[in-house]
Order: C-alpha cells, then sequence, then structure tokens
C-alpha cells in the first residue's frame, strides 16, 4: 500500500532550499515531514492524528508524566501534554526508507509556514547520517528500516525550529495517586510485540498465575479450593496477557443454531 502513497514533490529550484519531503504515515496517509537540524524534538500537528484516527488506526499515544511548554511556534506558548509512535516512509533512489517508531511531540494550534505535518529532529537526522533528501538516499543504500524507538528527547531546554520550549510540570499528585500510575498506563497504553513466541509467552503467563494461587494458598485457602481455582484459571488462561500481539484467530464453536417449525394451522 505504502508504494500507491505517492505525493509529488514541490518543483525547487538547484540554488532553492528543499522544502518538506513527502511520507506516507503508517501506510496509510500522506503527509509531508520538514527535516530541522535545529530541533531537539520531532512534532507533529494533531490534525494528522486526526485523520490518522479516521482511517481506523490505533495510535501509540500517551500522556506526558511532565508537560512540556514549546515558544515561538505560535503567538502564544504552546503547552505540550502528549506524545506518539508514528511510522513514516520516504522515497530514495534506491527505494524506500522506512523510519519505525518515531517519537513526536503533539503540537497544538496552528505551525509555521514550511513545516508541514512533521518537524523531524536533530538527533533523527543525525542517526540518518546528517541535504535533506541526499541524506535520505544515503541511508537508503544501507538500509531500508530505521528504528526511532531510540530517539529520547534530552532533558531541559529545548528548540523547534530555532524555538526554544521550556519544561513544566504538573501539579504533585498524591501519594495513592502514584502508585496507580504505572497500572493505569499500562492499561491504556499495553506493551505490542507482534514478533512474540507465544508458547513461551503462554508458559511466562501459567507461570505467573501459579505463582498467585501459591500466594492464595499462604494466605489461608484450602487445597481443594486452589485446585478447583487452577482448574477455571487453565480453562480461561487465553484471557490473560503480558504483552498483546498477533494472536491467532480464535476456534470458537458455532453460538447456537435455528430450528424451523411449523405453527399449528399453517399452510
Amino acid at each position: 500500500m505504502a508504494d500507491q502513497l505517492r505525493l509529488s514533490t514541490p518543483a525547487t529550484k538547484a540554488d532553492e532550499k528543499l522544502g518538506p519531503l513527502p511520507c506516507p504515515v503508517n501506510r496509510v496517509l500522506n503527509a509531508w515531514a520538514k527535516p530541522d537540524s535545529g530541533a531537539e524534538v520531532s512534532v507533529v500537528t494533531p490534525r494528522l492524528l486526526q485523520e490518522l484516527r479516521a482511517k481506523g488506526q490505533w495510535l501509540k499515544c500517551r500522556d506526558l508524566k511532565q508537560w512540556e511548554s514549546i515558544k515561538g511556534i505560535t503567538a502564544d506558548p504552546m503547552m505540550i501534554k502528549q506524545e506518539i509512535k508514528l511510522d513514516l516512509r520516504f522515497d530514495t533512489i534506491y527505494g524506500g526508507l522506512t523510519l519505525k517508531n518515531l517519537t513526536c511531540w503533539v503540537v497544538s494550534g496552528g505551525r509555521p509556514p514550511g513545516m508541514g505535518d512533521f518537524l523531524l529532529s536533530e538527533g533523527v537526522m543525525e542517526r540518518l547520517g546528517y541535504n535533506a533528501q541526499a541524506l535520505l538516499d544515503q541511508a537508503r543504500s544501507i538500509s531500508d528500516v530505521y528504528d526511532m524507538d531510540e530517539d529520547v528527547a534530552p532533558t531541559g531546554v529545548r528548540s523547534v525550529l530555532t524555538y526554544s520550549a521550556a519544561t513544566t510540570t504538573q501539579p504533585e499528585p498524591a501519594s495513592e495517586k502514584k502508585e496507580l500510575q504505572p497500572d493505569e498506563e499500562q492499561r491504556c497504553f499495553p506493551d505490542i510485540d507482534v514478533a512474540q513466541d507465544r508458547d513461551e509467552a503462554r508458559a511466562l503467563e501459567w507461570e505467573i498465575l501459579e505463582s498467585k494461587l501459591d500466594e492464595a494458598a499462604k494466605l489461608g485457602c484450602s487445597a481443594e479450593f486452589r485446585a478447583e481455582l487452577a482448574k477455571i484459571l487453565f480453562e480461561y488462561r487465553d484471557v490473560f496477557r503480558i504483552k498483546l500481539g498477533r494472536d491467532p484467530p480464535v476456534d470458537m464453536p458455532p453460538q447456537g443454531h435455528f430450528e424451523a417449525r411449523r405453527s399449528p394451522g399453517a399452510l
């Protein structure tokens, strides 16, 4: 599908600066990305995320525990509350180049002229070997996929298109809230591993369930109750997951059948 998602590169003269580059996002949506060697973080517009959701995309988006603010992209400072991971694909003279798991801050409001839908940070461009299109061509000659999951924004003062970004903290949550945050985040943004070994994962899942059964026994659970509970957990063990992945289709029996009967007196 990505090969069918093409955008015509804007006409440019040899002495003009290259503008945003066309790039399909998550293989379903055309967009434009601007490499910026002066930006310390990659950013994306919320409009593009709305279009991805409209196409049924499940997005790897999470709330920042420590809010950030960017000054200069718009007249007023913008509060950054979320970050997201996306896959971008570029055309090069050697073929397609994919940036996987590119971490971007989600900026609100408008964007400066020439930004496109994305700003690619200095860290991203350095990883590719840092002249935008020439670097993409050169990087593709080495590898067709670059996993950008390790591109972590530095702490402290940041800049985007020569704009500065300052750290803003949220109000300190209560201690009981802090204890719940890791579990809440895991439920909303679970780990996904489509390449996991399912047999190995099932063994580990059952090992964890058995450890919980042992804990119950230590707290006074009878042997008979433990054995019955173990049978129930084993029967429904497929509902437990440590990581989400590409599971095989569920083999389910027919959910019932219909039987036609003639009413008395019917012809």
